[in-house]
């Protein structure tokens, strides 16, 4: 006797690239159940048929849907390099100004900058370094995977025909191919429509061409690696929401420990790393269910771990001098400024009273931790550690209060305003900065009159991010939306805190770089988020036998 079944519909949990246009094929209609048999019996040989061609058609959308994937993260990622290009060099070099962050970079490699004795590096970019001989302490080890692509920098100075040692320019070049890159593997990765996909990368690639970003690609700061690292981050994070696989839990390592590395304050995306490495468990282990869900995590968990030990590792190679110079800040800067009561304050972060009294006197006439006596120097290393700035924040909420407010009249200036863009042959005049591109600057008005927006904007973003994730029917391209949505918002809390607490509010907006870059990306996330969590798939009509009729299958029936 021929056995009767009934032929499953097509897979609608497969990944694909289509957001746009809802893709009907895949739903169950009444004219599918007639065409494919899904409400009748059919014996085996016409099942077999079927379920061939469901596969064949299945087949050979996804390797269209990849095709075009490919062909778009090339196109888009080219476009956004020439667009890069043009922008930070077309009319002339635009960069951003230095302030003293450069010799410390390049003094590494025996290279000086080449300006005039009386120049302001401030008001100015100079992008030509020359070599300079540099003895013990004058150069000092700073640690920062920036000096990586200041080599490469070196490398591709001569074939570009660049004059000194080092020239600002090659780093410029080689930034804009990188930000191609980023472009170009963002479009690759994100769900929908070829148009969909374009357009939210090239609305992340608008973010770096913006004037609060673009120039620091030509300059002797660190952003640059911050920034790059930031971007290749959240691809490494789009692939990883997919599904954990060991390849993919690997990438997401390198990328993370290269972008904690670019500078102090970027060690704490250590913490929101760990988190997406933990967060899915490992794939090839799925069959392995009766080990539970922490032995299928054990390899997120280890790199998990050696994320940390190399966010550890960063912060303990900084040199002490520097750290020590920015723990000062911080109580100077921070705790001490416009403080009725700095004596008391001191005292709870360990100082006598004689001595407390003393430093307030010498702070409320805006003076310097180097205007103390040696003995109070002596005593600020010895009270003054990190530990201990984090515990005075702790409990004293009002001081908390106040940093957080600082910190968001920070990025709502979003740009440092009080660097020159232009070089001295420009023609312009001293500081004078560029806006070739600013479509981020001028939306950022809004936020610099009402700061607490950004705190509603980072929310928004985290709750469409969880409204994808907990989506049942969602496909894992989608969903890895969901979870990326979810982890920018933590990555900037993390980064907001760290400035705060390491840095303090001196140069507040430079330092807060990355997080005013991630806040611009929530923007179109958020948008992304909202166009899956309302467009996503619908579920399937309940399958119901039509009663009274001979054919109809039955329950027991169905294998």
């Amino acid at each position: 006797m021929t056995s009767r079944t009934r032929i499953s519909p097509p897979d609608t949990t497969a990944d694909d690239h289509e957001l746009g246009e809802h893709d009907h094929s895949r739903e169950w209609s009444p004219e599918q159940d007639q065409d494919f048999g899904r409400s009748r019996c059919v014996d085996d040989h016409e099942l077999g048929t079927a379920r061939s061609g469901l596969i064949r058609l299945r087949s050979h959308r996804a390797r269209r849907g990849r095709r075009s994937a490919l062909i778009t993260a090339i196109l888009t990622g080219l476009a956004w390099a020439g667009v890069m290009l043009a922008r930070l060099f077309a009319g002339g070099p635009v960069g951003v100004g230095d302030q003293g962050d450069g010799r410390r970079l390049l003094c590494t490699f025996g290279a000086a900058n080449g300006r005039p004795w009386n120049a302001d590096t401030s008001d100015y970019v100079f992008t030509a370094w020359v070599p300079h001989a540099w003895f013990g302490e004058t150069c000092e080890l700073y640690r920062s995977t920036q000096l990586g692509l200041l080599w490469l920098a070196k490398q591709v100075n001569g074939p570009l025909g660049l004059p000194g040692l080092v020239d600002l320019r090659g780093l410029g070049v080689l930034s804009t191919l990188l930000v191609g890159v980023i472009v170009g593997l963002l479009a690759w990765l994100l769900p929908g429509r070829w148009w969909v996909r374009a357009g939210a990368a090239s609305a992340i690639g608008l973010v770096y061409a913006d004037a609060a970003f673009a120039g620091f690609f030509v300059s002797p700061h660190t952003e640059p690696a911050a920034l790059l690292g930031v971007g290749f981050l959240l691809a490494a994070l789009l692939l990883l929401g997919r599904g954990a696989t060991l390849p993919r839990l690997l990438l997401t390592t390198i990328v993370a420990i290269f972008t904690i590395g670019a500078q102090v304050q970027t060690a704490a995306l250590a913490v929101p790393v760990c988190v997406a490495l933990i967060w899915l468990p490992y794939r090839r282990l799925v069959r392995w269910r009766w080990a539970g869900p922490v032995l299928r995590r054990i390899p997120g968990i280890v790199l998990s771990l050696v994320v940390i030990a190399a966010a550890s590792f960063h912060l303990a190679a900084q040199p002490e001098t520097q750290m020590e110079a920015a723990r000062h800040g911080v109580v100077f800067g921070s705790i001490l400024y416009g403080n009725t009561g700095a004596a008391k304050d001191l005292q709870d972060l360990g100082f006598d009273a004689p001595s407390a009294a003393a430093i307030s006197e010498i702070a409320a006439t805006n003076a310097g931790v180097g205007s103390l006596p040696p003995v109070l120097v002596a005593m600020f290393k010895e009270n003054v550690t990190t530990a201990g700035i984090v515990a005075f924040y702790l409990t004293h909420p009002a001081h908390a209060v106040r940093a957080v407010g600082w910190g968001l009249e920070g990025i709502g200036r979003f740009s440092v305003d009080y660097l020159g863009s232009y070089p001295p042959d420009a023609g312009l005049p001293p500081g004078a900065r560029e806006h070739r591109i600013a479509a981020y600057s001028w939306f950022w008005g809004t936020f610099r009159v009402a700061p607490a927006f950004l705190l509603l904007l980072w929310v928004a973003t985290f709750a469409a991010g969880r409204s994808v994730v907990r989506r049942r029917r969602v496909k894992p391209a989608r969903k890895a939306v969901g979870r990326l949505a979810m982890l920018v918002p933590l990555m900037i809390v993390a980064q907001f805190g760290a400035v705060l607490i390491l840095l303090g509010r001196a140069d507040i907006t430079r330092h807060l770089t990355v997080v005013s870059f991630l806040t611009a990306v929530c923007i179109p996330l958020l948008t992304l988020a909202l166009c899956i969590r309302f467009r996503g798939v619908r579920p399937n009509p309940r399958r119901r036998d039509a009663p009274g009729m001979p054919n109809s299958c039955k329950p027991e029936l169905v294998r």
